[in-house]
């Protein structure tokens, strides 16, 4: 890479992550609309989109939002 003239932020390889229960909060909650909509607008938007990942905390909670979140990586179009 060409130190002096950096490649602008748009081409950069780069993951969509959701962080789902920030600080153990644990209950049945998840923004399933958000997870349907964003991977995929993110996906379209963006050529430097490599991937969906997850950053869990207290995983034990929630598995429809995992599950979803998962499945998201092979989807082109929302999930209704």
């Amino acid at each position: 890479a060409d130190l002096e003239r950096p490649t602008p932020i748009e081409s950069r390889p780069w993951i969509w992550n959701m962080l789902h229960s920030f600080g153990g909060n644990s209950g049945m909650y998840g923004r399933m609309q958000v997870i349907s909509k964003h991977p995929i607008h993110a996906k379209t938007q963006s050529a430097g989109m490599v991937g969906i990942g997850m950053t869990t905390e207290g995983i034990e909670q929630n598995p429809a939002v995992y599950e979803m979140m998962a499945e998201m990586r092979w989807r082109d179009q929302e999930v209704d």
